[in-house]
């Protein structure tokens, strides 16, 4: 499970180029429907980052990331906050 979210992890920082290249092509303004469900999935998974880093670095508060992320992650700040547990979280 953590290796198939590490391999999800560096398929989202890939992502960024790829969603990027779709929205370069298409007109402006508009996402055709493909694409529109291609970004949010990627924003769904970025999302997730803080979790899945915590997850993938095996700390001892990932349960708690992914608690502060579903909560206030929304916020944006909730975010960060989320991220900061994860990445600088105790390992077990």
């Amino acid at each position: 499970m953590k290796h198939a979210l590490f391999s999800l992890y560096y398929l989202f920082i890939v992502g960024v180029w790829f969603v990027g290249a779709l929205a370069g092509a298409s007109t402006v303004g508009h996402f055709s429907d493909g694409r529109a469900i291609l970004l949010m999935i990627w924003m769904a998974c970025i999302y997730w980052l803080p979790l899945m880093i915590a997850f993938h670095r095996n700390t001892q508060n990932a349960q708690g990331v992914g608690l502060v992320n579903l909560l206030s992650g929304w916020t944006g700040i909730g975010w960060l906050v989320a991220f900061v547990m994860a990445y600088f979280g105790r390992r077990y």
